[in-house]
């Protein structure tokens, strides 16, 4: 997911604000795109640009591996909230596929 690569350095070089702005935009252009659900992609990205965004001013991030680490994470909170949100709109629960998911974090 590059967006979520985009807006998770977006959030770290230049704040929540920022995240969150970066978050929206790219959320709202790539759900306009794929045909699915408008909306919820863009606010789960918009939370992860933001959560990224205070990780980013509360600890130090500078070095590769902090990086790193910080876009793993946020990759699987987003999968988790995306699931979730998609599960209440669309009144079932979707399987978490937890092999998807990692390799979903080893490619961002």
């Amino acid at each position: 997911d590059l967006v979520l690569v985009a807006v998770v350095y977006a959030a770290l070089h230049w704040g929540p604000v920022a995240g969150m702005w970066a978050g929206t935009i790219g959320g709202l252009v790539q759900d306009g795109l794929s045909g699915g659900i408008v909306g919820v992609g863009a606010l789960a990205k918009t939370v992860a640009g933001f959560g990224a965004g205070v990780a980013g001013a509360q600890f130090i991030v500078t070095r590769a591996p902090a990086r790193v680490a910080t876009v793993a994470v946020v990759t699987v909170l987003h999968r988790l909230l995306l699931t979730a949100m998609q599960a209440m709109v669309d009144q079932r629960w979707w399987d978490v596929n937890a092999v998807a998911m990692l390799v979903e974090t080893a490619l961002n």
